[in-house]
C-alpha cells in the first residue's frame, strides 16, 4: 500500500499553541515597548497551524488527533517536528496537551527575543499551564546557554528550567558569558 503524504489545514484547531496561551482573562495593552514584544509574539496564536504528515488519525468525541511520519507542525513562528505527534482537546476544544516523539522531536519557538530550541525522544507540551516537558536525551537550547539532562522542565511564561535528580543522568549546562555594558564603562578619565 502505498503512503501519501497529507498536509492538513487546521482552522478548527486554532489553539495548537505549541507554547503560551492569552486566555480571554488576560488583556494586552501594548503601553511599553516590552509589551509590544510580547503581543507581537503572541499573534503567533493567531495564525493558523499547518500540519504535515504521512499518517492521520482523529476521534472528535475523544477529542484526540494523532499525526505519525515525519510530522511537520508550524504556527507563526513556532515549528515541532517528530515522527509522531499527538493532539489532546478538552471538552470545551482547547487543546490541553501536545505529545511529540522522535529520535529527537525537536521544537523551536522564539519567546520574548530569545530564540529557544528543544530537542528530546518525547517532547510534552501543556499550553495552558505554559509549560514544557523533555523526556529522554532532552536538550534546551536559548541564548546561547545550554542544558542537557534526561528530562527538562521549562516554564515558557517565567522561563523557569529545572531538572529532576535521575538514575538514567546528570545534569550539564554550558552558560555563555553575557556582555555588560555600563554607564562606567563609557565614562572619559579626567
Amino acid at each position: 500500500m502505498k503512503l501519501i503524504k497529507r498536509s492538513f489545514h487546521l482552522l478548527t484547531l486554532p489553539l495548537l499553541c505549541l507554547i503560551p496561551l492569552i486566555t480571554p482573562a488576560q488583556s494586552i495593552t501594548p503601553t511599553t515597548k516590552k509589551s509590544a514584544q510580547t503581543l507581537e509574539k503572541n499573534q503567533d496564536n493567531q495564525q493558523s497551524i499547518k500540519i504535515t504528515s504521512d499518517k492521520f488519525w482523529a476521534n472528535n468525541i475523544q477529542g484526540i488527533a494523532i499525526y505519525s511520519g515525519n510530522v511537520l507542525a508550524d504556527q507563526g513562528s513556532r515549528h515541532l517536528t517528530g515522527a509522531k505527534l499527538t493532539l489532546y482537546r478538552n471538552p470545551q476544544g482547547q487543546i490541553n496537551k501536545i505529545i511529540a516523539e522522535g529520535e529527537p522531536a525537536q521544537l523551536r519557538y522564539q519567546p520574548k527575543d530569545k530564540l529557544m530550541t528543544a530537542q528530546a525522544r518525547t517532547i510534552t507540551v501543556y499550553p495552558q499551564k505554559h509549560m514544557i516537558h523533555l523526556d529522554g536525551k532532552a536538550q534546551l537550547t536559548q541564548a546561547g546557554d545550554l542544558f542537557s539532562a534526561p528530562q527538562i522542565f521549562y516554564n515558557t511564561q517565567t522561563q523557569v528550567l529545572t531538572t529532576p535528580e535521575s538514575k538514567q543522568g546528570r545534569s550539564h549546562m554550558v552558560i555563555e558569558p553575557k556582555q555588560v555594558t555600563t554607564l562606567a564603562h563609557h565614562k572619559a578619565k579626567p
